[in-house]
């Protein structure tokens, strides 16, 4: 799997909010990159290495897998662990709801659109393949 962030770009993009970057980076880096990449599915041209082709698709990806990171330093990663849908709500106990975070974190989403990428909800019908070019 590609990560489309690295720890200087999350440490950059978490300056100046309350949050640091996790104890283990590299694999929070990874699982953000993961979501951005399911959401993106067929909608970035990408090289063989899974890097984005566009320098501005190269940089919505970095700013929306950062996103997605400090969504989860807010609310937790277990909703996206746990498998709850966007907009999910649950009953605990009697009368008590829980809203749960959606697991595309909406910063992202919105850094995305505003790149001009297509956000997909996972496991939606499209017409369209991943991409993948090979640059020679």
């Amino acid at each position: 799997m590609t990560t489309y962030a690295d720890e200087d770009a999350l440490a950059a993009w978490l300056e100046g909010t309350p949050y640091e970057v996790p104890e283990n980076p590299g694999r929070v880096l990874v699982r953000a990159s993961e979501v951005i990449a399911d959401w993106t599915i067929g909608q970035v041209l990408l090289d063989g290495e899974g890097i984005a082709v566009d320098p501005n698709d190269r940089a919505a990806l970095t700013d929306a897998t950062c996103a997605q990171v400090e969504q989860w330093c807010e609310v937790g990663e277990e909703n996206d662990i746990a498998g709850y849908p966007d907009g999910t709500t649950m009953a605990l106990g009697a009368g008590a709801v829980t809203h749960l975070p959606p697991v595309l974190a909406p910063r992202a989403a919105r850094i995305l659109r505003r790149a001009g990428v297509t956000v997909v909800q996972p496991g939606a019908a499209t017409t369209t393949a991943p991409l993948t070019v090979e640059l020679v």
